[in-house]
């Protein structure tokens, strides 16, 4: 069973620790909230430990890559505590297109470098 004392300690060691990192800032975050907070992790680091910093939780049902994306890019949100899946979510898609662009630029250097020695 959780009780009060349990839930202000483990808020509690993650503002040490975000203190010995220099991360602690009061009230200037905005959060993505997209992990269930009836799990302990998400209860304690987004829920409680944001609400007593007085920042702002932008609160979603489910994760969705591009809703983050947009949360990130339009409301400015500053940090997203997430799953490693989720991560991956967000990065993979966008990393196939980079290596895809720079496969095609690599492909059209070679090209242009075939031609011009050729015609020297």
């Amino acid at each position: 069973m959780l009780t009060h004392a349990n839930l202000t300690s483990a808020v509690a060691i993650y503002d040490v620790w975000a203190e010995g990192q220099d991360a602690l800032r009061r009230g200037d975050d905005k959060v993505v909230g997209v992990l269930p907070f009836f799990h302990i992790y998400a209860l304690t680091t987004i829920l409680i430990r944001h609400l007593a910093l007085g920042s702002e939780i932008l609160l979603r049902i489910r994760f969705d890559a591009e809703t983050t994306i947009r949360d990130i890019a339009e409301k400015k949100a500053t940090l997203m505590l997430g799953v490693p899946t989720m991560y991956q979510m967000i990065v993979w898609p966008r990393l196939f297109l980079v290596r895809s662009m720079l496969a095609l630029i690599a492909s059209i250097g070679a090209r242009f470098l075939s031609t011009t020695k050729n015609s020297e």
